[in-house]
């Protein structure tokens, strides 16, 4: 991006920003630091993480801050060469890898530095994500040309084994795989510790990754690594920081020419307004949710029954008890 439009965007994703008692002026710093670097060297435009949320107007820069984002530039401009993280702007507390603007080209197998909240002059919170680049993988089955799998692995030299282990990193599967409603060619990532992925057939060694034959299964088997929380947050929204969601320790996702498929999934709990609720997986088909943007996974609760029992909000107010049903969680 040219030096003009850096300085456009800068002004832009963090303009009016301050500290709040979570972070201080030297993390904004640093956040607008590596936003600056991010805007000159990379062509992919670092939008907010979620564009299909509304975005809060951000403030005019002032004089004096407008000639510190030129700083800033500067400061780029004259950084030793080496790899610069991908910087993108949230305004919601969890970390969102499923962005329509950023397909695995972009930031396939990054993960996530998190620098925030800072607030508004409106009193919204905003947080910088760095995505720092790893080697990344991709499976291709043939006679497609696009990757339906982007994982960390390490290719041995020789002849191609039928296991691979998997290392810690980002995942992405080609989303209609799982959910035929979602956009055609978007992925939905999974940030993981670890795993497995075994062929029916050997794969062989091609430009840019590995090639299996249309009758090849794979069978993936990860660790989930996402944070189950709380992120934290004052009111508004001090109930949804207050959440606690884990993950399954691990996951088994099934791919064939036909699509894709969990097989299996281990249990989990979500902590809501202070109750725990047990889920646990059942086959059921993923389905994809327009407005999050967002593959969901149905979960069964354990419960029978939901009672509210810790409520920090001032605007609502829920009490009392009521029916538990089927609740689809997501993979982010």
């Amino acid at each position: 991006m040219d030096r003009p439009s850096a300085l456009t965007r800068l002004a832009k994703l963090s303009a009016g920003l301050a500290p709040t008692a979570a972070t201080t002026a030297a993390e904004l710093q640093i956040a607008r630091g590596a936003l600056a670097r991010s805007l000159l060297q990379h062509a992919q435009d670092p939008t907010e993480a979620v564009t299909s949320l509304p975005v809060a107007p951000m403030s005019a820069p002032a004089p004096a801050e407008f000639a510190e984002f030129g700083r800033l530039l500067d400061e780029a401009e004259a950084a030793a060469a080496g790899p610069v993280p991908l910087v993108v702007r949230r305004s919601l507390p969890a970390a969102i890898f499923g962005n329509p603007a950023l397909v695995p080209a972009a930031i396939a197998g990054m993960l996530p530095q998190s620098i925030g909240p800072f607030v508004d002059q409106l009193g919204l919170l905003h947080w910088f994500d760095l995505f720092s680049p790893v080697q990344q993988t991709a499976i291709t089955r043939v006679p497609a040309a696009t990757p339906f799998l982007r994982l960390p692995l390490a290719l041995p030299v020789g002849p191609m084994p039928t296991t691979l282990p998997v290392s810690a990193g980002s995942l992405w599967i080609a989303a209609q795989l799982l959910a035929p409603a979602a956009p055609v060619g978007g992925y939905v990532g999974i940030r993981i510790s670890g795993g497995t992925v075994t062929f029916s057939a050997a794969p062989t060694v091609a430009a840019g990754g590995l090639q299996i034959a249309g009758t090849t299964t794979v069978t993936l088997t990860v660790q989930p690594d996402s944070p189950a929380g709380p992120l934290g947050g004052g009111a508004p929204g001090a109930d949804g920081g207050a959440v606690v969601a884990a993950m399954p320790a691990e996951v088994t996702f099934v791919f064939t020419q036909a699509g894709a498929s969990i097989t299996a999934a281990g249990d989990t709990s979500l902590t809501v307004y202070g109750s725990a609720v047990a889920l646990h997986w059942h086959p059921a088909a993923p389905a994809y949710e327009a407005a999050l943007a967002q593959i969901l996974i149905p979960l069964q609760p354990q419960a029978t029954s939901f009672a509210a029992g810790s409520v920090l909000s001032a605007l609502l107010r829920p009490a009392g008890q009521r029916g538990s049903r089927a609740a689809p969680g997501r993979f982010q």
